[in-house]
């Protein structure tokens, strides 16, 4: 007789699955850089909703790594990220590769521009909210973390971006300028804020106007020379707080004096400095009289240079135009004036100073003859 043994079967226990908090989380970076257009939206909406709610301080959805996993739990913020309301620099650099590739994945013109302004109107949207009576600050630290998560992006993929796709981030790029100018406004050019911008921007690493990283493109600080002052221009225009001019034009006279690129500096003097010096130094300064400058020819057949920089004038009025042009040409000398150990070329010091004299202003050599002629004249008596 045989004997038929019941096999029990059991069923296998299912995986643990993650369960997300409620309130703002996280996308995921595979939904970012979703083919399916609708998946992107949704993802990117979750974004700013997170961003905008305070999520920074209750992060706790798991996120993907670099491999494509999912990590078990988020990584927790430490107590000073939260107390800041900062996101952790781990799932900055995964959001921002997320975010990248959503714009990467962006075909159409229409679509491209919506995305290029909505992408950079979540810098004014980003609130930590409860760090606010810490910090009165956070909110705009919080937003200047995300910029510099964008920077750090762009360098990091600047290299694999195709012919193709160029033109459509050189958009992106000129709505981010004009969002940070935004940024900044709202502060009322607060120092710490726009000081922490400029070392963002000039950082040696991941700083779009670092001179000593090689993995820099040089063609990214031209772009950023080309559309700086026409950005801050327009933000200016519609603002009634004065701005330090010099101060936000301080990265790039850090680069022009330090660069290793011999056709750096010409293109950043004339694409930064002379649109603003052509409109505040007037003709009749009798500086200009011994110095009436092939700089100046450049301008000759403009219309009116003072339009192009309307805003900006603007906001040197409680001063005066010219003031501003002397501060400008100051800045340029003190810059120009540091130390080989502090990075600045000689190469580059030297057309400063030819730049600066051009525009009427003394340079160093000046100085010394000036002095010279002193002496010469108390030995005279």
């Amino acid at each position: 007789m045989t004997t038929v043994t019941a096999i029990r079967r059991t069923r296998p226990k299912p995986k643990a699955q993650h369960k997300l908090p409620a309130g703002p989380v996280l996308p995921l970076g595979k939904q970012l850089a979703h083919t399916d257009k609708k998946v992107r939206d949704a993802a990117f909406a979750n974004v700013t909703e997170f961003l905008s709610n305070g999520g920074i301080t209750k992060l706790t959805a798991p996120i993907e790594d670099a491999h494509g996993m999912i990590a078990a739990e988020g990584e927790e913020p430490s107590e000073r990220d939260v107390r800041r309301g900062q996101l952790p620099p781990v799932e900055m650099r995964r959001l921002w590769k997320g975010l990248f590739y959503c714009f990467w994945m962006s075909d159409k013109p229409l679509v491209q521009q919506r995305l290029a302004t909505d992408l950079s109107s979540v810098v004014l949207e980003i609130d930590p909210k409860s760090t606010h009576d810490e910090d009165p600050l956070a909110r705009d630290m919080a937003a200047l973390d995300f910029i510099q998560g964008f920077w750090e992006a762009i360098i990091r993929e600047w290299i694999g971006i195709d012919r193709f796709r160029m033109d459509k981030y050189y958009m992106l790029l000129r709505r981010w300028i004009n969002a940070s100018f935004r940024l900044l406004a709202r502060s009322e050019w607060n120092d710490q804020v726009v000081n922490r911008y400029n070392t963002i921007m000039a950082d040696p690493v991941n700083g779009p106007l670092a001179w000593s990283n090689p993995r820099t493109p040089v063609s990214l600080a031209w772009h950023l020379a080309d559309i700086w002052v026409e950005e801050l221009d327009k933000v200016l225009r519609q603002e009634s707080t004065p701005a330090p001019v010099p101060t936000l034009l301080h990265p790039f006279t850090q680069l022009l004096t330090r660069t290793p690129n011999a056709q750096s500096p010409p293109r950043l003097l004339s694409s930064i400095y002379t649109p603003i010096l052509a409109a505040s130094i007037p003709d009749s300064n009798p500086l200009l009289a011994q110095h009436s400058a092939k700089r100046r020819k450049t301008t000759a057949t403009d219309a009116d240079p003072r339009e192009k920089v309307a805003g900006i004038l603007k906001s040197h009025a409680s001063t005066s135009e010219e003031r501003l042009g002397r501060d400008l040409l100051g800045a340029l000398m003190r810059e120009a004036g540091r130390s080989d150990e502090e990075g600045v070329r000689d190469v580059n010091r030297r057309k400063v100073y030819a730049f600066v004299r051009d525009w009427g202003g003394a340079d160093e050599e000046d100085s010394e003859e000036e002095e010279d002629e002193d002496e010469d004249d108390d030995d005279d008596e």
